[in-house]
């Protein structure tokens, strides 16, 4: 499990040369935490705010530093889709990674599923929904990324949760075959791989 940072002492804190402020935690990513972060440079020409994932930076050339530069290189890959939360910068500020995101003002898919219930009995637009998630799954494979965790927490949302965008590249990979086990989230996975992790759980 990778160390996450402290809540607290984050919020509220300036990065990006001034330019943007951490106001609120949104949730937790593979490593990370996912603060709203408002644009506060008076000249900007971006949509004012951001999703700001924010790593304790890794020991350089440690097996987590390697998955954290990952991330970074698969997810700019395939940022530009636009069924892809976009991935705009990394600011490295002292012990700190923070990868400037695509704000989503809808939260995740799981909230709209548990919560509001969005999708109940609306078939045409869990047909274009799905169709918004094919089309990301694809152009990431086109690319040579395959996602690993693909689940309603890592699918972001617009208000109406009639648009969607794929994000959490942290177990992404560009192997096309793997002998390792263990890879998403034990939920989701298929029952035959859920089940052999039961009896042969990872170290």
């Amino acid at each position: 499990m990778h160390p996450t940072p402290k809540v607290d002492r984050l919020i509220g804190r300036i990065i990006d040369q001034g330019r943007l402020c951490l106001v609120e935690p949104l949730g937790h990513g593979s490593g990370g935490v996912v603060f709203r972060a408002i644009d506060t440079s008076p000249d900007t020409a971006g949509p004012g705010e951001y999703a700001v994932k924010c790593m304790l930076k890794a020991a350089e050339g440690s097996l987590h530093y390697q998955f954290q530069r990952r991330e970074i290189h698969y997810h700019s890959m395939v940022s530009s889709h636009p069924n892809v939360v976009t991935l705009h910068r990394v600011v490295e500020e002292g012990r700190y990674l923070f990868l400037v995101l695509d704000y989503c003002p809808g939260g995740d898919m799981f909230k709209f599923l548990t919560q509001r219930h969005r999708y109940c009995r609306d078939d045409e637009l869990v047909r274009q929904v799905f169709v918004q998630l094919i089309d990301a799954v694809h152009a990431c494979h086109t690319t040579g990324i395959y996602h690993r965790d693909i689940k309603p927490d890592n699918i972001m949302c617009n208000e109406d949760g009639t648009a969607i965008r794929l994000g959490d590249f942290g177990l992404s990979t560009a192997s096309k075959s793997s002998s390792n086990f263990g890879a998403g989230t034990t939920g989701y996975m298929s029952p035959g791989k859920s089940y052999s992790l039961y009896l042969h759980p990872l170290s």
